[in-house]
């Protein structure tokens, strides 16, 4: 495949991939406002951004891995071959800190403070936010730095 023609597929994806997550978002706040109450989706909001933040060195790193993959192109398919299993070996290895880090907000009580629920008295919510957390984080280790590396 020529040079054109990785850049064109790769900018197509890219613009794709923003896309739908653009359409995803605007459809989806109205359901949740509809079955959530204001401060469930504040708290979601919340637990979304510490995803986020938590996932930003992965996501450099895919992002890195996907240009790579892009360079290199179909010729060299053991030099491909290397650069994913090493991937998969650092994201996995990126994905058991951040599993790490949530286990310590939960356990170290600092969970409340980051979400800004610091006085709140339902700690069932702080409980529920913290398994969301943790589910969110163990989710993106299987579906986004793992298959995500596979998959491109």
């Amino acid at each position: 495949m020529s040079v054109t023609k990785r850049l064109i597929s790769g900018s197509a994806a890219s613009w794709a991939q923003i896309a739908v997550g653009i359409v995803t978002q605007i459809a989806i706040v109205p359901i949740y406002l509809n079955y959530w109450s204001v401060k469930t989706y504040g708290l979601w909001l919340a637990i979304q951004a510490i995803i986020t933040f938590l996932s930003m060195l992965d996501f450099g790193h895919q992002q890195y891995l996907g240009f790579e993959f892009l360079r290199i192109g179909n010729e060299n398919r053991r030099l491909l071959s290397k650069y994913l299993w090493s991937g998969i070996s650092v994201g996995f290895c990126i994905s058991l800190v951040q599993i790490a880090l949530i286990v310590i907000l939960l356990f170290s009580g600092a969970l409340p403070y980051l979400l800004g629920e610091a006085g709140t008295t339902d700690t069932q919510m702080l409980d529920e936010a913290g398994i969301v957390l943790l589910f969110q984080i163990v989710t993106y280790l299987i579906v986004i730095s793992i298959s995500g590396l596979i998959t491109r």
